[in-house]
């Protein structure tokens, strides 16, 4: 080009303008269908979807806490994990119970008030349900808006993991 500027992909370039516009709003990258650059529409479709994904998460974690839903697990369980995934980054924001002693936050004789023996269980409307459970699963039980139409999530097959006290 000989203007002695760098080359620059157009990757590059749209991942630049992704992190400086998504923080303009609350729906990560919807400003970006501004951009008039026809073969980015990909790129801004999915930018689009992400964001209508993880603010289902996070609303659907707002709600169950709301609703007074618990999750009861454990630091090393990895079924707990699992769940925790599901929920992306409003992982954070899920009701959660520790029940192991040794636990950040530990609430071992509450676990063992309610008599959780497996990890994770969730506590909702007064019952106790065992094991990994996918979003929309959560949301039919406390009555939240199904998930949004083509979403899809993977569990392991609803595992759990024994208790220790």
């Amino acid at each position: 080009m000989g203007l002695g500027m760098p080359r620059v992909g157009l990757g590059a370039i749209a991942l630049a303008l992704t992190r400086q516009l998504a923080p303009l709003t609350a729906r990560p990258c919807a400003r970006l269908g501004l951009i008039a650059v026809p073969f980015l529409s990909l790129i801004l479709t999915a930018c689009s979807e992400l964001g209508e994904t993880a603010r289902y998460r996070q609303d659907l974690a707002i709600h169950l806490s709301v609703s007074g839903a618990k999750m009861y697990g454990a630091y090393w369980c990895p079924h707990c994990a699992t769940q925790k995934e599901l929920f992306g980054a409003a992982a954070e924001q899920i009701p959660y119970v520790e029940c192991d002693p040794a636990g950040e936050n530990s609430q071992t004789a509450l676990c063992q008030q309610k008599g959780i023996q497996a990890y994770p269980t969730w506590e909702i409307n007064g019952e106790f349900r065992q094991g990994v459970h996918p979003l929309g699963k959560l949301a039919d039980l406390t009555e939240f808006p199904p998930p949004p139409p083509g979403w899809f999530e993977q569990t392991n097959g609803g595992g759990s993991s024994p208790a220790a006290f």
